[in-house]
């Protein structure tokens, strides 16, 4: 019997990808380092702190985790304000079904609470 749904923020709950995907390159030019898409979409899932472990380590650079993550966490919120974020399609139904048949629901992210507060907003 099922008894809970959790449900991820970032792909599940909103669409969110291309918002992470411009913060991350736009911190990225502030560094003066250009990384791909598809370089990106490789570290989608993982904390900012394996993502920075892993960029030093293929570019063979020093990017100070704290300040990398700073920067991109402010840009990322900035953009989040500037943008419509919508629940993804089918969403809506899927709580709805859950609350109609007394399933928990959660959320997770690996992203921070403030992030993941701006996009339920």
């Amino acid at each position: 019997m099922l008894k809970a749904i959790i449900f991820d923020v970032d792909g599940i709950i909103a669409e969110t990808e291309s918002i992470h995907l411009k913060a991350f390159q736009k911190t990225f030019d502030s560094f003066k380092i250009n990384l791909t898409p598809e370089y990106h979409r490789s570290l989608i899932g993982s904390t900012v702190k394996d993502n920075i472990v892993k960029i030093n380590k293929d570019f063979n650079i020093d990017v100070d985790v704290e300040e990398y993550a700073k920067v991109r966490n402010e840009e990322y919120i900035s953009l989040l304000e500037k943008n419509t974020i919508r629940p993804n399609q089918g969403l809506k139904e899927i709580l709805l079904w859950g609350k109609k048949n007394r399933i928990k629901l959660g959320i997770c992210s690996s992203s921070k609470k403030t992030m993941v507060v701006k996009v339920l907003e």
